[in-house]
């Protein structure tokens, strides 16, 4: 065989076994915990120029989450015109007390800017905007290994929501017993920070009031990820958490079918024929905590896990306690869980360019044979 028909043949065999080998057997929940960053939001700090103080407190107190990829903080002097023009010609407007903390919806989810706070820039903003009870508890049933979380925002008519949930509880343990795990290749294994055996179906349901002061931030961020919502409807509504907060899907009243639950569920628990994050439903909340810290620290243990220390308790904007505070940011996790996939792209990637070059070589040494007739 000439050697230019065998370099084509061993390029596009090897083309083929590697684009083919790599479907992911892991279920997308975990896949997506382990190995999915979150999408960051955008926060705006506005000033007048002169609060220089308040502003390098906050950036500072914001930079220990903008390392861990959960948001990325913009200092805007709101008295220099073209500044403020540019920040209104992409769709904020603000024109309360100076100076304030502005934050937006990450912009792959959203067409402009879709703010989802506007507040005084004060400690008691900075910490509603990083944590609150309901985001710290959902995180802590993702982490020890629950496949989904349903969030239930509440209506405010108790017979409604209660009907809500009963129909979902009902349809979730049903899926429960049903929905079987994929069986998991060997070369997947090594992927998961998580043993195998401990891999398991479980769901559980989240609820909460929409009148409830310390979610404010993130019942505005669940009404404002879905163009189909109304922010201004008073119905109950069901959001299907996994990963590191990745919402799938918004079910209103009258979209929370059956068949949509059970959709939703099978998408969660189903193998990630994708790996791709972008390629996949879903918006990521805003939980700025140590995802990688957690699910390397956290395996093996239950659900009475204690809180997530360094989430939870929060530092005032004082300099002095700000130093007395370890830095709570791990990146030797993310470092080993992106080796496999990077290694699977190069892979792909080279058996792609054997590909080309049989291709050409082919071609080449095809035209010298006519010519030298």
């Amino acid at each position: 065989m000439k050697a230019y028909i065998k370099t084509f043949l061993l390029g596009f065999s090897f083309w083929v076994v590697a684009a083919g080998s790599f479907a992911c057997s892991i279920p997308v929940f975990r896949y997506a915990l382990e190995l999915w960053t979150v999408d960051p939001y955008t926060i705006y700090l506005m000033h007048d120029g002169e609060q220089a103080v308040e502003v390098d407190e906050a950036d500072t107190f914001l930079n220990r989450y903008a390392e861990r990829g959960a948001l990325n903080t913009m200092r805007v002097n709101m008295t220099d015109p073209r500044v403020a023009e540019a920040i209104r010609r992409r769709g904020i407007v603000s024109e309360g007390l100076l100076p304030r903390i502005v934050a937006v919806l990450p912009k792959k989810h959203s067409e402009g800017s879709v703010v989802v706070m506007d507040e005084p820039l004060t400690t008691d903003t900075l910490n509603q905007l990083v944590d609150s009870p309901v985001r710290r508890e959902l995180a802590r049933r993702l982490i020890s290994g629950e496949s989904a979380v349903w969030l239930l925002l509440e209506s405010g008519n108790r017979k409604k929501d209660d009907a809500t949930e009963k129909q979902l509880r009902t349809q979730l343990d049903k899926l429960a017993m049903e929905v079987k795990l994929p069986e998991l290749e060997p070369e997947d294994m090594r992927l998961l920070e998580l043993r195998p055996d401990d891999l398991r179906i479980e769901f559980s349901i989240l609820r909460f009031s929409r009148e409830d002061p310390n979610e404010e931030l993130l019942i505005r961020i669940l009404l404002n990820s879905d163009p189909a919502l109304n922010p201004a409807s008073q119905e109950p509504v069901i959001f299907p958490i996994f990963g590191r907060g990745r919402k799938l899907a918004s079910f209103s009243e009258g979209a929370l079918s059956e068949d949509n639950i059970t959709e939703a569920t099978k998408f969660m628990t189903g193998s990630c024929s994708c790996e791709i994050k972008e390629s996949n439903p879903g918006m990521d909340l805003l939980i700025p905590i140590d995802w990688d810290k957690y699910i390397d620290n956290l395996i093996g243990f239950d659900a009475s896990m204690p809180p997530l220390t360094g989430y939870a308790q929060f530092i005032p904007l004082s300099t002095t306690e700000a130093e007395n505070t370890p830095a709570d940011v791990q990146e030797s996790g993310t470092a080993a869980i992106s080796t496999n996939p990077l290694l699977r792209n190069l892979l792909i990637l080279g058996g792609a360019l054997a590909v080309v070059l049989g291709v050409f070589s082919y071609i080449v040494l095809g035209k010298k044979k006519d010519e030298s007739k």
